[in-house]
């Protein structure tokens, strides 16, 4: 911006005599008294990655860090960089840019349900529901699952985790139905007995494994997540800002971990207690 009246006088000087608009003539403008008034914020703070799309070569799959933020052609590059700086700069976290980036770039712009929850035609009465989700315009069959709201709603946003960590359908499938489907022949209540009572749990070396998959941390790094929990009472926030910090972590894990806060000390204790003995 133009600090003084005096400043803003020199500039319009130049500017009417440039345009013909005055025959006054400046007699002396020095360079450093006119660069030191004006300012100007950075256009890009926030770099992104672009890989080629596996599928549509005359695409690429945008990354920020662990995030899958969009695809986009190649000439729309520049401008995707440009809106993610955008909506960062105005306070946006990174989820919440990414799922607008995703609806303006994206090839899939035609509305259409995200998921559904299919009961088979010849099982009116099973106590089993196939899930099915949107990933790449179609909706893919993902795994079958309890037929209640609580485990309807579980894997749903499993799925839209793994969907957020750009992986692939089979590689979502290869996770998820090991995890929700089930034999005909299991009873509801052998279900409930045999789900996994935690999805974190600590391996031999004091790494901290979320449904078996490691996520990068250690009994340390969670006391770092607890160092900065301080002022964040939506855990999506909260999820956001740990994972600047520790941008290694596994993205599904850290989320877990800020929406069930008050499990952390006392896993931290049992990862610290597995360190020790080592």
């Amino acid at each position: 911006m133009i600090r003084n009246v005096e400043s803003r006088n020199i500039l319009q000087g130049l500017f009417d005599k440039w345009n013909g608009k005055s025959k006054e003539v400046v007699n002396e403008v020095k360079v450093e008294d006119v660069q030191t008034t004006i300012t100007s914020q950075p256009s890009k703070i926030y770099d992104l990655t672009f890989y080629r799309h596996k599928e549509n070569r005359g695409r690429y799959q945008v990354r920020f860090g662990s995030y899958n933020v969009c695809s986009c052609y190649d000439y729309e590059r520049d401008q995707v960089e440009k809106d993610f700086n955008k909506y960062k700069l105005g306070g946006y976290s990174t989820l919440e840019t990414a799922n607008a980036l995703k609806l303006k770039y994206n090839l899939n712009k035609i509305p259409g349900k995200e998921y559904s929850f299919t009961k088979a035609s010849s099982r009116p009465n099973a106590k089993t529901i196939l899930f099915n989700y949107r990933i790449d315009g179609k909706m893919r069959q993902i795994c079958y699952c309890r037929n209640h709201y609580k485990t309807k709603e579980k894997v749903l946003n499993h799925c839209r985790e793994l969907v957020s960590q750009g992986k692939s359908f089979e590689e979502i499938r290869a996770i998820m139905k090991p995890l929700y489907s089930s034999r005909k022949d299991i009873t509801l209540k052998n279900m409930e007995d045999n789900a996994p009572k935690a999805p974190l749990k600590w391996d031999s070396n004091g790494r901290l494994l979320f449904y078996n998959t490691d996520t990068n941390l250690t009994p340390y790094n969670l006391d770092v997540i607890c160092s900065l929990h301080a002022n964040y009472d939506n855990p999506f926030t909260f999820g956001d800002y740990v994972l600047q910090n520790l941008p290694r972590a596994l993205p599904s894990a850290v989320f877990y971990l800020c929406e069930n806060y008050e499990m952390i000390p006392q896993l931290s204790k049992e990862g610290k207690e597995i360190m020790d003995k080592r």
